[in-house]
C-alpha cells in the first residue's frame, strides 16, 4: 500500500512540475539528509485536590483567550517556539489553552494545553489522540531573565488546577527531548515520570513516525506511522 502510494505521489509530482522541478526537489531532499528527533513521552496526575496555588505578589496568572489581541502580539514576539500568530489563532480555533504569567505587565512566562480528545500535535506533524480524563501540556517557555525562579511550575500548577476544576482531568501528558538530561530531572522533582517515547526519522521527505509506551497516549493509533511531506 505504502509503495503504490508513494509511486502515485511521485507521479502527481512530476505532473505538477516537470521533471525538472521533481529532479530538483529530490536533490533538496537529499541536501537535507537524514532529518530525526527523539523525544520521552512524560506524565503525571493531577491532584485531587482542585484549590488554586498561592500566587506571588508580583505576577498576574491568567488564561487568555482569542480576543486578548495585545498578549498574543507580546507573546508571538517572545515566544521561543517562534510560532506565528496566525498559527496561534488557529490553536485557539481549535480549543488549546493558553495560560501567562506577568510581571509589571509584561508576559514572563507561558504554557499551552490541549483538552480536545485528537489533536494536531505542532512540532512532530501528526495527529494524537488523549483519553477524556488526560491533557496535554506544550508550548511552555520562560523569558531568559526570569528563568530559575520557578515561575513555569507556577503557572502548570495553576493551569492544572483549572483544568481539573472545569474538565474534570485528571492525568497530564507533555514530552522532553532524550537529550535534555537537566530539564529531565527538573521535571522528574515536579512529579513527572517517564512513561514512554516518541519521535521521527525522516529522509527525502518521507517521515517514519514511532510511538511507545502502554500509557502514552495510549488512544493513539497507528503506532507506528509512514508520513509523506511533499
Amino acid at each position: 500500500m505504502f509503495f503504490v502510494y508513494t509511486l502515485a505521489r511521485i507521479f502527481s509530482v512530476l505532473k505538477e512540475k516537470g521533471l525538472i522541478g521533481a529532479t530538483r526537489m529530490v536533490v533538496q531532499q537529499l541536501k537535507r539528509g537524514v532529518v530525526q528527533s527523539h523525544l520521552y513521552v512524560i506524565g503525571h496526575n493531577i491532584l485531587p485536590d482542585n484549590s488554586m496555588p498561592v500566587i506571588e505578589t508580583d505576577l498576574e496568572i491568567r488564561q487568555i483567550t482569542i480576543s486578548d489581541n495585545d498578549d498574543i502580539d507580546e507573546m508571538t514576539e517572545i515566544d521561543e517556539w517562534q510560532i506565528p500568530k496566525s498559527a496561534t489563532l488557529k490553536m485557539f480555533e481549535e480549543g488549546q489553552l493558553c495560560y501567562i504569567a506577568k510581571h509589571q505587565n509584561h508576559i514572563v512566562a507561558c504554557q499551552w494545553v490541549v483538552i480536545t480528545k485528537e489533536f494536531e500535535e505542532y512540532y512532530l506533524r501528526r495527529e494524537l489522540r488523549l483519553s477524556p480524563n488526560e491533557a496535554y501540556n506544550w508550548r511552555g517557555f520562560t523569558v531568559p531573565t526570569f528563568r530559575g525562579k520557578g515561575i513555569l511550575p507556577l503557572l502548570v500548577g495553576y493551569e492544572e488546577s483549572d483544568i481539573a476544576r472545569r474538565f474534570g482531568k485528571t492525568f497530564i501528558l507533555g514530552w522532553v527531548r532524550t537529550d535534555n538530561q537537566s530539564m529531565l530531572r527538573a521535571l522528574s522533582k515536579l512529579g513527572w515520570t517517564r512513561i514512554g517515547g516518541m519521535g521521527f526519522f525522516q529522509i527525502l521527505g518521507i517521515r517514519f513516525h514511532y510511538l511507545w509506551g502502554r500509557h502514552a497516549f495510549e488512544r493513539t493509533r497507528p503506532r507506528f506511522k509512514i508520513q509523506i511531506l511533499w
